[in-house]
């Protein structure tokens, strides 16, 4: 061992340069940055399917809201034949549909931030022109974010997400949409 070395780092053989020099865990300089960067990588696979997961988690919790309350509002009107009148006021429920809208997140709003709004009748820009077989929507439930609190997250892959949940409820597919606003909204058409 030269002067120069501290204890424990011996040179390594054939190593004019030093760059291959063993370290106190027996590795070379090159080993050890190649273990630091499969170990960063590692982790950040990690966490990327962590956060891939979170966000479908989310989107699906997003989408079994919608579907509670498009039932909701589905036996609302197959009690009375009619829709419950439009309340635009973030979070409050309407006239009516107290009893039907208990147990969902409603008046606490979504957990991606924001409340629901019921629109009857929704604007005619936001449903698609219909066969006439179908007729034209009952109204349309909309995640708004004019809820002062908590604010409203809401991303195109989150709406993509969503959209692929609700499809999968035949009497919803196509049905879901992001509003004008990009808002996303359900429309409730009368359940055949």
């Amino acid at each position: 061992m030269s002067d120069e070395q501290s204890p424990g780092v011996v040179d390594a053989p054939d190593s004019p340069t030093g760059i291959l020099r063993e370290g106190p865990l027996g590795l070379s300089t090159v080993e050890m940055g190649l273990a630091v960067i499969v170990l960063v990588s590692a982790l950040v696979l990690t966490l990327q399917v962590v956060r891939q997961y979170k966000e479908r988690a989310g989107a699906n919790e997003r989408a079994e809201e919608f579907i509670k309350m498009e039932e909701a509002f589905q036996s609302y009107y197959r009690k009375y034949q009619t829709a419950p009148p439009s309340e635009e006021l973030p979070g409050r429920i309407p006239a009516g549909m107290e009893p039907y809208l208990l147990g969902t997140v409603w008046t606490d709003g979504s957990a991606s931030g924001g409340k629901y709004v019921w629109l009857s009748p929704c604007p005619e820009a936001w449903a698609p022109k219909h066969d006439g077989t179908a007729g034209p929507p009952l109204g349309a439930i909309m995640l708004s974010s004019y809820a002062p609190e908590p604010a409203l997250v809401f991303t195109l892959r989150q709406e993509e997400l969503m959209r692929e949940r609700l499809d999968q409820v035949p009497r919803l597919r196509g049905k879901f949409r992001a509003g004008f606003n990009g808002w996303p909204l359900l429309l409730v058409y009368p359940k055949s």
